[in-house]
Parts: C-alpha cells; structure tokens; sequence
C-alpha cells in the first residue's frame, strides 16, 4: 500500500489523485482517508486500510493524503480514529466494541 513506500510524496501523491478522481465526478469531499492504527491482526476490516500499526507511520501518511486531498479541492475528514483498528468485529455486520480502559 501506500503507507508501506513510506515516502511523503508516495501517499500525498495518492491524496492528489484520490481527490482528482471525486472532482471529475462531481464531489468536493471525502470521507477519508481511514486514519486507524491497524493493531489487532483479527481486525477483519481495517488491516489493508491503514496506513500502519504505529501510531506514527499513520500520523505521517494520513497528513500526506490530506495535504493532497486539500491542495486539489477536496474537503476531507478522517474516519474511526483513534480505535476502530483494535477491534476483532466487521462493522458493516455488527457493533464492535473494545474492552481497554482509557488509559
């Protein structure tokens, strides 16, 4: 993926095209990137759409692909964080929940 080329223009580049693609079909945001930290490898959804299983690798990559998001017009936002990527449930089929305390 594009987290795994871990240079900045890799995912702005990915952001920029992503966001060109919506504007020649008419949008003007999106509801991304998935900005989850992929830490539970039972997680059945979130795995190959994150950007990473650090905090940081994330942090980084989700950035880059708002930038390009940005800089073609696309309002964007980012989606499930901080915990969607610890859970071992499928979301479209079900309410996952995850059993840590807040600290």
């Amino acid at each position: 993926g594009v987290a795994a080329s871990a240079t900045v223009d890799a995912s702005y580049r990915f952001g920029k095209a992503m966001a060109s693609e919506l504007c020649a079909m008419g949008f003007n945001m999106a509801f991304g990137p998935c900005m989850d930290v992929n830490t539970n490898p039972d997680n059945p959804i979130i795995g190959p759409r994150s950007f990473g299983s650090s905090p940081d690798s994330v942090i980084t990559s989700g950035v880059d692909v708002l930038h390009g998001f940005r800089d073609a017009g696309i309002i964007s936002t980012v989606k499930h964080f901080p915990g969607h990527g610890d859970t071992k449930d499928d979301s479209h089929t079900g309410l996952p929940s995850i059993q840590h305390d807040k600290e």
